[in-house]
């Protein structure tokens, strides 16, 4: 029997595990600090980027409007679609990497 739809969302999984590091970093922080007053907590480069990039991609809209809007220009104008091979080369590449 294959059950489907089971698969867990991947960005939902890593906003959680961030949002649970945070919290209890932030509650160590907050426990040292105030039993003996004087401890610190540093957090990592990396640490720190990971959470720079969560807050920022939160800030982010999920629709581009005036992406949207020039695509859709694009596709009135006869300039977007015409050319599938070479479209799906450039999805290919962009795919790869530099």
């Amino acid at each position: 029997m294959k059950i489907e739809g089971n698969e867990p969302n991947v960005e939902s999984v890593a906003a959680q595990r961030m949002d649970r590091v945070s919290t209890d970093r932030a509650k160590q922080a907050h426990s040292a600090v105030t039993s003996q007053g004087s401890d610190r907590v540093q957090v990592s480069g990396d640490a720190a980027l990971a959470d720079k990039a969560r807050r920022l991609a939160d800030e982010t809209p999920d629709i581009r409007n005036g992406l949207v809007e020039r695509m859709r220009a694009k596709l009135a104008a006869g300039e977007l679609g015409k050319d599938a091979e070479r479209l799906a080369e450039k999805i290919i590449d962009a795919m790869l990497g530099p």
